[in-house]
């Protein structure tokens, strides 16, 4: 079998590349479709920004002040 291929190594060659290459295409198509928009990334980001500042409000609302609280010792 190694003979085989031996004798006829630039049909593999020939294969392998276009397998490669195929692949490498295929992966780049499904990247470029299945990728999320600039405009829709946008408001993602945004909208996680928004989120996060409310959030952090909230948190600093419901925590007590520490001039309020008496030492306990």
């Amino acid at each position: 079998m190694f003979r085989f291929i031996k004798e006829h190594w630039l049909p593999y060659l020939i294969g392998a590349a276009l397998a490669i290459i195929l692949g490498f295409s295929a992966a780049f198509f499904v990247g470029v479709v299945g990728s999320t928009p600039d405009d829709v990334m946008e408001d993602q980001v945004q909208s996680e920004e928004e989120r996060e500042a409310s959030t952090e409000s909230m948190q600093e609302s419901l925590e007590p002040e520490a001039s309020d609280e008496a030492p306990t010792e």
